[in-house]
């Protein structure tokens, strides 16, 4: 017997009727970016924006780095929380409408960061301030990380070591 399936991203439940029997089977629709075919860390890409960490589209840039905004969202995903709409604004630089404004609530809310002024939620964030947000809501063990700002690829190898992320 044969029919045919359409998936769609992500998993995918596909029951099959032979006669009177059922069968399931279990399919996944990969999300893949244009240029990752050569990197090392594509598979974990893959998996990762199948998963919704990171948005679809053709490419995925891997080394642009990774604001302050985009880290608190992602790590706030890695929790697979949905933070509720903040009622005051979190800093005085993040209005109530913007976008990242509920997860950067719930991030200073845990005490992930107790920064005083401005969160400048669009400045990349460094290997160092990224690792110890990181450390305080994840699974993982870093180890020492690199100097500089912190790049999307870095952040795969980071987010895959987290058992909440394997799973």
């Amino acid at each position: 017997f044969s029919q045919e399936v359409s998936l769609g991203i992500g998993k995918n439940k596909i029951p099959l009727e032979h006669g009177a029997t059922t069968y399931t089977l279990y399919g996944i629709q990969l999300i893949s970016y244009q240029d990752i075919k050569e990197l090392k860390e594509k598979r974990l890409i893959e998996y990762l924006s199948t998963l919704g960490y990171f948005k679809p589209g053709d490419k995925f840039y891997p080394q642009q780095d990774i604001s302050k905004e985009e880290y608190a969202a992602l790590l706030v995903r890695m929790l697979n929380i949905a933070p509720p709409q903040p009622t005051q604004s979190p800093y005085p630089d993040i209005a109530l409408d913007r976008w990242s404004a509920p997860s950067i609530q719930l991030l200073k809310d845990r005490k992930v960061f107790e920064l005083a002024g401005n969160f400048q939620p669009e400045t990349a964030i460094t290997q160092d301030e990224a690792a110890v947000w990181f450390k305080k809501l994840s699974t993982a063990n870093l180890g020492a990380v690199a100097p500089g700002n912190l790049k999307r690829t870095d952040l795969v190898r980071w987010l895959i070591k987290d058992k909440r992320v394997q799973a």
